[in-house]
């Protein structure tokens, strides 16, 4: 986290206020905040120089080259108007005085009489004509350069209050020293935030002005009176710059209205905002406007972004590292556009808040944590894999794997189903074949294999090999719901595969033949404590409590009672179906109350056959015989029994000898 937060202020403080993106983003909030009617109140206007102008009766004949006249009519009218001042956004580099003399003597007038007011534009290695220059005294503002900086991206966002030349030398813009004129400062850079300003701006042509100026000088106070008037090309092929306007409709029609008075016609123009470019002095003009208006945008400092940056950063973190992909890429995305509302929103209120360091923060938080997840990912699988391979099935450390919410590795007291399996006469197989000890050991590995393979073939734990004997149990460290019936499933299916390995290693050895291995199982259900059990340096997944030493008991009891597999009443109690006769009640150390035990001889299959239901009576018939001390009828009934069922012939004898109760342990 604290790496998000430093990445983010990184960001934050990196990226410019209309670099990486910021344009584009800061283009849409010019767009979203620039719907419904315009105001019309402004303190600007344009006379626009447009194709109509050029092709009027007053303008056709004179070439743009010698419209010295013109400008001069122009200023006058303007003057006369009251303007606050006037903005020249043309060079007049050339003095018509070339061509005739005395040609450029009203503009010389014209531009005595307005010094203080009328600003020529300039450019950082041209001047207008020297005649020009020195009409207005050359004051310190009377030249403004006309060239604009624009984004990086080429787009025209803000205008500036000047340039400074190689030569050091700082040169006011053409709308800073307009403003200077009229006793106002201009800001260092004026961000160009309104989009509607540029409709609300009116726009006249210059054909217009000038009929107007012969017949109608009222109508020109009316709409240039105290504004500043920007003087300059309106003509497609000219001057044309892509501004932040560049997202907003064009309205339908202009916002001031049409004055009219004889052979006067003031109509505004609509300024052309969705046609991808608008007129250069419409920049100029909406600096202006930004100025006069006091609505200036003002963009939040760079280390309150950086640290807008670092919480979006730590937020898309905390976002990837705790959600999936699939909500959390959603939820940053979701999160990046409504940074861009608010972008928008405190863009209405003369804030700007760059978006792009804030939403790269979250989206960069997001995806770049993924990495670290699928690391992190990878050596928890790999760590999971390496701890429950030896004793989980691998579907079983699949599952964990997927959803460890399942896995449960602190101490914890819950139900288990424990299994104890031991060798029959160990010892004394060991000592039949003692001139083969590679055997031996190689017939234990296998033994211990065919043993686990059940276990974990019926998502059993196996907990520990205990020289030749196996201890396992169900329902940790995966709940296991059907724990009691796929522990005895189990139980029956190692049977059956020590069966097939008796087969697989005696069968057709004559020294060995009956002689093959034999197991006896105990399994016992109950509460036992499980988890991480051992020292510091060494510690086991285990079980252990009472349970786990009654299972113990129970498997020793198969030697007793001459069965294979032996479980509890309550483990019978939560299973169904099961071929399973009743032994005995015994006693347990520790222990207040006896417990029956069961043989288990078969699964669903064998109990509902015939041969079992009829075993299952008689079996029945025998207990009740004993216990109710009819000895002779008992006897009779168990020897048939014993004949009959070899695996169980040990518990008959053992009954039919009049054996008390047992007591375990």
């Amino acid at each position: 986290m604290l790496a998000a937060f430093l990445l983010g202020g990184m960001l934050g403080g990196l990226v410019g206020r209309f670099d990486w993106g910021n344009g584009f983003l800061f283009d849409l909030a010019v767009a979203a905040n620039s719907g419904g009617r315009p105001e019309t109140e402004t303190h600007t206007a344009i006379i626009a120089i447009d194709a109509d102008s050029l092709s009027s009766d007053l303008l056709s004949t004179t070439p743009r080259t010698l419209m010295q006249p013109v400008f001069a009519k122009t200023l006058s009218a303007l003057l006369a108007a009251d303007a606050k001042g006037i903005a020249i956004d043309v060079l007049l580099s050339y003095s018509g005085n070339r061509w005739l003399p005395d040609h450029d003597r009203p503009l010389i007038r014209a531009l005595y009489q307005g010094r203080g007011k009328v600003v020529l534009g300039r450019s950082s290695n041209s001047l207008p004509a020297a005649p020009f220059v020195a009409a207005l005294g050359y004051e310190d503002n009377s030249l403004g350069t006309m060239e604009l900086v624009p984004s990086p991206d080429g787009i025209f966002r803000h205008v500036g209050a000047g340039i400074r030349l190689e030569s050091g030398e700082s040169i006011p813009s053409l709308i800073s020293a307009a403003l200077a004129n009229a006793g106002l400062k201009m800001p260092a850079d004026v961000i160009l935030g309104d989009g509607w300003a540029a409709a609300r701006i009116p726009v006249y042509r210059l054909s217009n002005l000038l009929a107007c100026h012969q017949t109608a000088p009222e109508i020109l106070k009316d709409a240039f009176k105290n504004r500043i008037v920007m003087i300059g090309s309106w003509l497609d092929e000219e001057d044309r710059k892509r501004s932040s306007s560049r997202f907003v409709r064009s309205p339908s029609q202009p916002a001031q209205p049409t004055s009219t008075s004889g052979n006067c016609i003031l109509h505004p123009i609509v300024a052309p905002l969705s046609s991808g470019s608008m007129p250069g002095v419409l920049l100029h003009a909406l600096a202006a406007e930004a100025v006069l208006a006091d609505s200036l945008v003002r963009t939040i400092d760079w280390k309150y972004l950086a640290l807008l940056a670092a919480i979006a950063t730590v937020f898309g973190t905390y976002a990837g590292m705790s959600l999936s992909p699939g909500y959390s890429i959603p939820l940053v995305i979701g999160s990046a556009l409504l940074i861009w509302g608010l972008s928008s929103l405190l863009l209405a209120e003369l804030i700007w808040l760059p978006p792009a360091a804030l939403m790269i923060g979250a989206l960069s938080g997001t995806l770049l944590v993924f990495p670290v997840r699928f690391l992190n990912e990878r050596v928890r699988r790999q760590s999971i894999h390496r701890a429950f391979r030896q004793y989980l099935a691998p579907e079983m450390v699949e599952r964990i794997i997927r959803d460890p919410s399942q896995l449960h590795l602190g101490g914890e007291l819950r139900e288990l189903t424990v299994l104890f399996c031991d060798m029959r006469g160990f010892t004394a197989f060991s000592e039949r074949m003692a001139d083969r000890p590679e055997e031996v050991v190689q017939i234990l590995n296998r033994l211990l294999t065919v043993l686990t393979e059940p276990v974990l073939r019926h998502g059993g734990t196996v907990d520990k090999y205990m020289g030749d004997a196996v201890m396992a149990f169900w329902n940790a460290p995966i709940s296991d719901p059907d724990h009691a019936e796929h522990a005895v499933a189990a139980a029956l299916d190692m049977l059956a595969a020590v069966r097939n390995l008796n087969e697989e290693h005696f069968s057709g050895q004559s020294d060995m033949e009956g002689q093959g291995v034999r197991v006896g199982i105990g399994v016992h259900t109950g509460t036992a404590i499980v988890g991480n059990m051992g020292s510091d340096q060494r510690f086991d997944y285990t079980a252990i409590g009472d349970t786990v030493n009654l299972a113990s008991r129970l498997e020793a009891q198969c030697k007793v009672f001459g069965s294979d597999l032996i479980v509890s009443s309550d483990t019978i109690g939560k299973t169904s179906g099961l071929a399973a006769l009743e032994l005995d009640e015994v006693s347990v150390s520790g222990r207040r109350t006896a417990i029956n035990i069961f043989a288990v001889l078969g699964d669903r299959r064998y109990a509902d056959t015939a041969e079992f239901t009829s075993l299952r009576e008689r079996h029945s018939q025998f207990l009740k015989l004993c216990r109710s001390g009819a000895s002779l009828e008992a006897k009779r009934l168990g020897r048939e029994l014993a004949r009959e069922n070899v695996s169980l012939g040990q518990f008959y004898q053992s009954r039919i000898g009049g054996m008390e109760p047992t007591v375990v342990g």
